[in-house]
């Protein structure tokens, strides 16, 4: 979506994104995770982590970051495998993912990682929320490439989800998704505008 700033902590996602976009009564707004957890904080400094043995070996050997590796560790619930340079792990979340979903690339600065939101439905039920004080009743659902698509839905049918988990796949997800009000059972209209 065009007009979104930088996210920092502490920024209103609901009041922003209704400032950059048309969202009305019926819309589905699909937020990813990093932005969400941009707003709530969960950005962690890499300065400020001290890795642990088994991080520090592991990384030696795979050419990885200790701290990064250590953060991946401290946000799994459980190693599920190790894949040459990839630690499969599921979250406390229960999510199974690469690097227990933790994001580098978004973080808007070198040594600075991205971890995923704390309690990803309670985030969306505040969105939600935010969204309905500022005027409109929308529908919630926050997303994650890293697992391959949504990750909490409210205020729609979790069919909606899945439809965005499988075209996030093939990573073409469209920002929003407008019902009809007369008809429930389906998408009148899609309306792609980039990820929010």
């Amino acid at each position: 979506m065009a007009g979104l700033p930088e996210i920092r902590p502490g920024d209103d996602l609901a009041a922003l994104i209704t400032a950059a976009g048309d969202i009305v009564d019926g819309d589905v707004v699909v937020v990813t995770s990093k932005i969400v957890s941009k707003a709530e904080g969960r950005i962690v400094e890499l300065d400020d982590v001290t890795p642990s043995g088994f991080a520090t070996d592991w990384a030696t050997k795979w050419d990885k970051d200790p701290r990064v590796v250590e953060l991946v560790l401290q946000e799994s619930k459980r190693i599920v495998r190790m894949v040459g340079p990839v630690l499969i792990t599921e979250t406390h979340h229960g999510f199974v993912c690469a690097n227990s979903g933790i994001d580098q690339s978004s973080s808007g600065a070198h040594g600075r990682v991205v971890l995923l939101p704390e309690d990803c439905d309670a985030s969306a039920g505040r969105l939600r929320e935010r969204f309905g004080a500022l005027g409109a009743d929308v529908g919630i659902i926050v997303s994650d490439t890293a697992i391959a698509g949504a990750i909490t839905c409210t205020g729609c049918p979790p069919t909606v989800a899945k439809v965005v988990r499988n075209v996030s796949c093939r990573c073409m997800i469209a920002s929003m998704l407008r019902w009809s009000s007369a008809e429930s059972s389906g998408p009148s209209r899609r309306k792609a505008t980039g990820m929010l």
